[in-house]
């Protein structure tokens, strides 16, 4: 028998019952969207009289969808000795354990080459 990475499915359909949860989810997106806005903003506004970090940028012409809050440090006007590593670090000694670097975590598919030419040789031998 030969397996192989064939992409999203047979004939590229939806499960109707994951169709159903999605139109759920639907009904819920304006709701969901609003409360992230006003829990980011105000995020920006607490965290706006840290003078090393700099905000995200919003505008009334566009509307995020705040999958992730980008902050950055700013090494120039931060404290001696204060970087990114560093500030991330005491983030987490306070408990937000949600903070991470861009690019520290990742897809799981993403990682290297070589791991997924391991993985297509395994879902591609005969049993």
């Amino acid at each position: 028998m030969v397996y192989a990475l064939t992409g999203a499915g047979k004939k590229d359909r939806a499960h109707p019952l994951a169709v159903s949860v999605a139109l759920t989810q639907l009904e819920q997106l304006a709701d969901c969207h609003r409360f992230k806005t006003k829990y980011a903003e105000k995020m920006i506004q607490g965290l706006a009289g840290i003078p090393f970090l700099r905000m995200p940028h919003t505008n009334s012409s566009s509307s995020s969808a705040w999958y992730a809050m980008i902050l950055q440090v700013d090494a120039q006007t931060a404290p001696e000795g204060m970087n990114r590593d560093n500030f991330v670090a005491k983030l987490h000694e306070a408990g937000l354990q949600d903070i991470d670097i861009p690019k520290s975590t990742g897809l799981l598919y993403g990682e290297h080459e070589s791991s997924m030419e391991g993985l297509r040789q395994a879902l591609t031998t005969e049993i």
